[in-house]
């Protein structure tokens, strides 16, 4: 007999976090295309690391430069060395590489190599690699237990948030009361002159036993 799998059930949905996570990582696709766009104007060798360019870029210059500085051979006891050959060159300047470098490393998600690779000219998104990151404040289990322990805590929280706005605000009012009852096991945020309650991360995963 063939086993069913089970597959995880999202108990607990931070869109907020969804949200702000992809627009991080489009902003950081476009940083990173960004300065392999300036790499390929420099028109020197291909890049197939952007994580190292980015990180590295004096380093990657120096090298590509080096690579294609072929000094020519010369006749008698005294030979140019590499160095002084290389500054005999026109080279391209790298400046807007170093640049748009700095500019990259400074964006969230830039700096994780797993995420990013070059296809082209183009700098491609791991597409499963991006998801743990924008799931990573979602809750998921495949226990019917935890499920519903999970379900009933986020109705808790609806409820007390419904109750509250047809109560004139008199159950989570603005008060030290209020915030040290529900400190540590909900998230408190405020609005207007009340709180909003919803359920914390670290505590359900703790209640639930993940």
């Amino acid at each position: 007999m063939k086993k069913t799998e089970i597959i995880p059930v999202c108990v607990y949905r931070n869109p907020e976090h969804e949200e702000t996570t992809k627009r991080e990582l489009v902003q950081a696709q476009e940083a990173l295309q960004s300065v392999l766009d300036v790499w390929n104007g420099l028109d020197l060798v291909p890049i197939t690391d952007i994580f190292q360019l980015i990180m590295n870029p004096s380093k990657i210059y120096s090298e590509a430069i080096d690579k294609l500085a072929v000094v020519p051979v010369q006749a008698g006891r005294f030979q140019v060395s590499k160095e002084a050959y290389i500054n005999t060159l026109d080279i391209p300047i790298p400046d807007s590489l170093y640049q748009s470098a700095k500019a990259a490393r400074q964006q969230s998600f830039c700096a994780i190599p797993g995420l990013w690779s070059i296809e082209g000219s183009k700098v491609d998104l791991n597409e499963s690699e991006a998801l743990n990151y924008v799931n990573a404040m979602n809750i998921y289990t495949d226990d019917p237990g935890k499920i519903n322990l999970a379900k009933d805590i986020s109705k808790l929280c609806d409820l007390l948030n419904s109750l509250n706005k047809r109560c004139n605000n008199e159950i989570l009012p603005l008060s030290p009361w209020t915030y040290n009852f529900f400190r540590g096991k909900f998230e408190l945020k405020e609005s207007g002159n009340c709180w909003t309650v919803s359920p914390k991360i670290e505590t359900l995963k703790k209640w639930i036993q993940i």
